[in-house]
């Protein structure tokens, strides 16, 4: 009778451990539910982000070379002199089977690209040729976003030529030296720095204009930037620096 009892008591025990065991079960069921729903979600968020991502650098890539193929085309305009077209694009003239897109176009459809930053320094020049401000300034402002050194310096020297028009000669003065900063060859340094200089004397600050117009000097002294800065000196009463 004792080995039954005691049987009973493990059978009861076993059934009680069960029960705990599934009511704890239960209990994480809804958690571990949880879990591998945020853990699936999260998986197709980042399936979702890749996807995303290379069809954006397919595109990327896909608009770049387009814009590369227009800007060659309109260049085509440049070299035949045809600056307005060059400038507004041309529907008498096409190449590939369509009417040729202009600078401003394709500096509008594509200013998030290289191709469309370039486009934007050449409208701009093409707007300050034409004494437009208001539009070279735009298409300045599109190319100063480049990655390309030659670009930024091509808008700063454009931005710098609008403010010196406009009599802000400070502002110019500034721009000016940034583009001296960015240029690699010599003569261009040396002629940024000089209006630069010849900024800073406009302005009425002469000592800013005799260090600055010094400095363009010592880039290459016999140059003809150099024999400007030194003529804008004399006007000055100021003496070469030694």
């Amino acid at each position: 009778m004792a080995d039954l009892h005691d049987n009973e008591e493990n059978i009861e025990s076993r059934e009680v451990g069960a029960a705990v065991d599934a009511a704890e079960s239960e209990a994480l069921d809804p958690k571990l539910k949880k879990g591998i729903t945020v853990f699936t979600i999260s998986l197709i968020a980042v399936f979702l982000i890749i996807l995303g991502y290379q069809y954006m650098q397919e595109e990327n890539q896909k608009q770049s070379v387009e814009a590369s193929n227009r800007l060659v085309r309109v260049q085509q305009l440049m070299s035949e002199g045809n600056t307005d077209a060059a400038l507004m694009g041309s529907q008498e003239v096409s190449r590939g089977g369509e009417p040729i897109m202009g600078y401003k176009e394709i500096a509008t459809k594509y200013q998030s690209l290289e191709a469309g930053k370039t486009a934007a320094l050449n409208a701009g020049k093409l707007y300050l040729d034409n004494a437009d401000m208001d539009n070279a300034q735009k298409m300045f402002d599109i190319a100063l976003g480049s990655d390309v050194m030659i670009t930024r310096m091509g808008a700063k020297a454009g931005m710098a030529a609008i403010m010196e028009a406009k009599g802000n000669n400070s502002e110019a003065a500034v721009m000016y030296n940034d583009a001296a900063s960015l240029a690699q060859a010599t003569n261009l340094k040396q002629k940024y720095t000089y209006f630069a200089g010849l900024n800073r004397a406009i302005e009425g600050n002469g000592e800013a204009a005799f260090e600055t117009l010094n400095k363009a000097i010592k880039l290459s002294p016999a140059s003809q930037w150099a024999n400007m800065a030194k003529l804008e000196l004399g006007r000055l009463g100021m003496e070469i620096a030694h």
